[in-house]
């Protein structure tokens, strides 16, 4: 059995922090990501384009005859589509003439639904920042629609303001835009896995009360394909309104928080993924965890007694609300509340040892430690500390209750 290393902070070669002063609209929060992670070292592998449709169950209207005649002039007298400011009416090409003008965008009718659709598409997609085209046939019964994509991938075309007729017309919600990261790759001496994640802001299902900006969702891909996917949120459900996000960063690793307790129901405002480093003198392995919602800012040992965790080790990746293999950062064992000092009062640091199963009920095993982290043995404030000139964030504090041992856990960011 190897011996272990020794108890110091091991630390990345490069590492940052971002502060979202700004959560609303949720791109700041994700062109946050994207400037900070490729710069401590992962890689951009995939741009997101945001998508949605309007559904047309019962068609859409037509002309008996398209070709292009005179008439009167006609303007936007009714909204039949909208993106942002920007108006979508519709005219007879044979006996009328369309007159488009700011913000109004007129649109000749056909002999067929789809045709009609077609120009509709054709007229979003000059007119405003989304490809358009036209899906399906008509039935019966009806699955036609009008696909919007952003022309630009990333963040920053999610969730404009889109509606429709409501006679014809149903729409969706353009989201799902964002980035795909890859975590720094193994090298000889640095020692952890690799892993995915695609940062992009979406409505969740069957919740359309997330005023217009949706959540944010972190889908990560672990292990040969593996899959987890978390969700935090910009605009509360039930807690006070999120003020700002801190997130810091290596290359195997990310934080992101508000601050808060995080534990106000069905709302998430925390979030740790990592790979640790794995000791050269260590057998080799997978080991890549996440830590949801709720479980960070009040704990120390991840049981998930209030939200969820992804472990994986050697295996696919496992989510659960777990009993058992659950990650847990070793510290000095002193139970209780009363802290572990030294004789003049000081608390004791050392690197930020973690132990993790494959499941809910695997023995852990002591797999190496997280990169830029340390663990105290008493409470750290929110602002976190300051040693030997490095600054480190606060992360979550477990007061010692229930048999457990009080510490506090802090990742550097200078």
């Amino acid at each position: 059995m190897p011996a272990l290393e020794d108890f110091s902070v091991h630390f990345a070669s490069s590492r940052g922090m971002r502060v979202v002063n700004d959560v609303i609209p949720s791109r700041n929060v994700i062109d946050a990501f994207y400037d900070l992670l490729p710069a401590v070292g992962w890689s951009v592998i995939q741009s997101i384009a945001p998508s949605g449709t309007i559904q047309y169950p019962l068609g859409f209207p037509t002309v008996p005859d398209a070709t292009p005649g005179s008439g009167p002039n006609v303007t936007c007298s009714k909204m039949w589509v909208q993106v942002n400011s920007t108006v979508f009416s519709i005219y007879n090409p044979h006996n009328e003439t369309g007159v488009s003008g700011p913000n109004c965008v007129m649109v000749p009718l056909d002999t067929t639904p789809g045709a009609s659709l077609g120009n509709m598409a054709s007229a979003i997609q000059g007119n405003t920042q989304y490809n358009c085209s036209v899906f399906g046939s008509i039935g019966p019964p009806s699955t036609l629609a009008l696909v919007l994509t952003g022309k630009v991938a990333g963040a920053d075309l999610n969730f404009p303001g889109l509606q429709a007729d409501g006679s014809f017309g149903i729409a969706g919600v353009v989201d799902g835009g964002g980035y795909e990261f890859q975590s720094l790759a193994q090298t000889d001496g640095l020692n952890s896995a690799q892993y995915k994640v695609k940062i992009t802001a979406k409505y969740p299902p069957l919740v359309f009360n997330v005023a217009n900006d949706g959540r944010l969702f972190f889908d990560f891909t672990i292990f040969s394909g593996g899959a987890a996917e978390y969700a935090l949120d910009v605009i509360p459900f039930t807690g006070p309104p999120i003020q700002q996000y801190t997130i810091v960063a290596n290359g195997y690793q990310f934080w992101i928080g508000d601050g808060s307790p995080d534990n106000y129901p069905i709302e998430g405002r925390s979030l740790f993924a990592s790979a640790p480093y794995i000791p050269t003198d260590y057998q080799g392995a997978f080991a890549v965890f996440v830590v949801g919602p709720h479980v960070l800012p009040s704990a120390t040992q991840y049981t998930a007694t209030f939200g969820a965790i992804t472990t994986s080790l050697d295996a696919p990746p496992a989510t659960y609300n777990n009993s058992g293999g659950f990650p847990r950062l070793m510290q000095f064992r002193s139970p209780g509340t009363i802290p572990l000092l030294t004789p003049d009062g000081k608390p004791l640091l050392q690197g930020a040892l973690v132990m993790m199963g494959k499941n809910a009920t695997d023995t852990p095993s002591i797999v190496g430690k997280i990169w830029d982290g340390i663990v105290s043995t008493d409470q750290v404030g929110p602002l976190g500390l300051i040693l030997n000139g490095q600054k480190y964030q606060f992360v979550g504090f477990q007061p010692g209750a229930s048999g457990q041992s009080r510490s506090s856990f802090l990742l550097r960011f200078t």
